[in-house]
This record gives structure tokens, C-alpha cells and sequence, in this order.
């Protein structure tokens, strides 16, 4: 039978008397100089995948505000002065009438060209010296005593006015025409001393 010990590692070197001279059969393994791990290539970063900018919301048009009708334009209240011509006494009784009343010189010379309306013409001829003669007479009047009088009453006559607005002095410049008025002045002064005058005054009492 084999001696167990002799199993052992060295026993054999021992029982021959080569213990230390034959070279041990594990050998120390030399070392294999650890390698660096190699790095396995990073994946190439995905794209980043930017979004498209959303869209600007579209604005809202705000709807136009419905244009508002212009105001009626009122009338054109522009005036302008009237120069007329009227007896002193009349000059006296229309002041007292405007304070009386409140009313306005236009005013008052309105109310009496409106209060003569059907006889301002024949006024106007008899301011003018018509003489008897009718209005619209084919024959012209004889200068009487009485137009010689109303002559001598244009010196005397003073300055007085009014205002009138455009439209106003429209409507005097017809009636200039339609009674054969040399002026605004004389048709004007025609109604006032008509119901202003004396025999006008006596009228209304």
C-alpha cells in the first residue's frame, strides 16, 4: 500500500532527502498586470428634438366702433348790423318797447314788418314822395305837401340798428325788391314808423 504522507505536497522531496532541491511545481502565477477596462463607446446623444414655437395665438380684430352719426349742424347764428334810419320820436318809443317787453331791436323791427306786411309797399311809395297815386300806378305821384314834408324828415331822422343774421337779411333784401325800397334801411324804417310813429301809437291804444 502507498504511504498516505507520501500524497502530500514536499513529502516525495522529503523521503529522498530532495526536500528544497526540486523545484516546487506550483509556481507562484505571475501576476497579469490588470488592464484597463475599456470603456465601451457612449451612444451618441440623440437629437434633441426641439419643438417648433406654438404659433402666435392670431389676434383678435376688434371690431371697428360704429361711427356715430354728426349732429345736426344748427343753423349759422352769425349776425351782422343794420343801420336804419327812423324819427327821433319813434327812436324813443322803441326803446321804451324794448324795455318794456325784453324783446330785441331785430326783434321789434320784425314784428312790424310782419304787422305792415299788406301795405308796406304803399308805405315805401310814400316815403318816396309817390303823392297820391296808388301802388302799382302806371302814373307816377305828384310831389304834395305832405311828401315834401316826409323829405324834410329824412334830415331829421337818426341813426338806429339792429342785427340780423344771413338768413334774416334774405328776406329783407326780398322785401326791398318787392316794394321798390331803396335800402334795408327804408324798408325797415317804413313798418317802424308805421306802427311806432304817432298815428302807429294812437292805432294800438
Amino acid at each position: 500500500m502507498s504511504n498516505p504522507s507520501l500524497r502530500e505536497p514536499g513529502a516525495l522531496g522529503e523521503a529522498f532527502g530532495l526536500a528544497g532541491k526540486l523545484p516546487s511545481r506550483r509556481a507562484a502565477a505571475t501576476p497579469t498586470p490588470a488592464q484597463a477596462p475599456v470603456q465601451a463607446p457612449e451612444p451618441p446623444e440623440a437629437a434633441v428634438q426641439v419643438p417648433p414655437p406654438a404659433p402666435e395665438p392670431a389676434a383678435e380684430e376688434t371690431p371697428a366702433p360704429a361711427r356715430r352719426a354728426d349732429p345736426p349742424q344748427p343753423a349759422d347764428d352769425s349776425t351782422f348790423q343794420v343801420s336804419v334810419y327812423v324819427l327821433p320820436d319813434v327812436v324813443r318809443a322803441l326803446d321804451g318797447a324794448r324795455r318794456r317787453t325784453g324783446r330785441t331791436n331785430a326783434e321789434l323791427a320784425y314784428d312790424a314788418l310782419d304787422a305792415v306786411r299788406g301795405r308796406l309797399e304803399e308805405l315805401v311809395t310814400a316815403r318816396r314822395g309817390g303823392g297820391d297815386r296808388p301802388a302799382g300806378s302806371l302814373f307816377p305821384g305828384r310831389r304834395s305837401r305832405a311828401s315834401r314834408a316826409a323829405a324834410s324828415a329824412d334830415g331829421r331822422r337818426r341813426l338806429w340798428s339792429m342785427k340780423a343774421t344771413a338768413d334774416e337779411l334774405e328776406v329783407l333784401d326780398g322785401l326791398v325788391e318787392e316794394t321798390g325800397a331803396r335800402s334795408r334801411s327804408e324798408v325797415i324804417s317804413c313798418a317802424l314808423e308805421a306802427v311806432h310813429g304817432p298815428r302807429g301809437r294812437r292805432r294800438g291804444r
